[in-house]
């Protein structure tokens, strides 16, 4: 779409993205694990065992470089008993703050959710890799006066 004109700014994180596209970094992002307030086995903190017991929720967000995540348990060796797939993170605060069920999410994202839903998180119990928010615009829009405003907004507000 931003190369077809059809969009201007995208926001996210992608390695699809090609070189040719300017983009900025915007933060680095981390899982943390996403679960009901008073989900009745995990209390204050949550190891590997505990984290393996539970029934997840996965998010199968396509057009993202999630599948990194994906990868690093792979190669971990952690295999979670998927219970339920959703295509994107939009629904899953509902299904997890309804069910025992857990869930790997963005930081940022556990952080709104925790406002309006009845879900809490804490630390993944092993390593994940960070990655990257960025913004991507078309060379088209690199010196539109608007776009350049809009995109320092949008840094102004996102930039560590």
């Amino acid at each position: 779409m931003l190369e077809m004109g059809e969009t201007e700014l995208a926001m996210g994180f992608t390695l699809d993205i090609p070189q040719s596209f300017f983009q900025q970094k915007l933060y680095s992002e981390h899982y943390v694990c996403l679960f009901h307030r008073n989900h009745p086995r995990i209390g204050s903190s949550l190891n590997l065992e505990k984290y393996l017991a539970e029934g997840h929720v996965h998010v199968t967000a396509r057009g993202t470089g999630h599948w990194i995540m994906n990868k690093a348990l792979d190669e971990q060796g952690i295999c979670r008993d998927i219970l339920v797939q959703v295509p994107s993170f939009l629904a899953l605060a509902q299904i997890v703050a309804e069910t025992d069920l857990i869930a790997l999410v963005p930081s940022h994202m556990a952080k709104l959710l925790v406002r309006d839903m009845a879900v809490r998180y804490l630390p993944v119990p092993f390593p994940l890799p960070n990655y990257d928010i960025r913004q991507f615009w078309h060379e088209r829009y690199h010196r539109d006066p608007c776009n350049r405003w809009v995109r320092s907004q949008v840094a102004d507000i996102f930039c560590e």
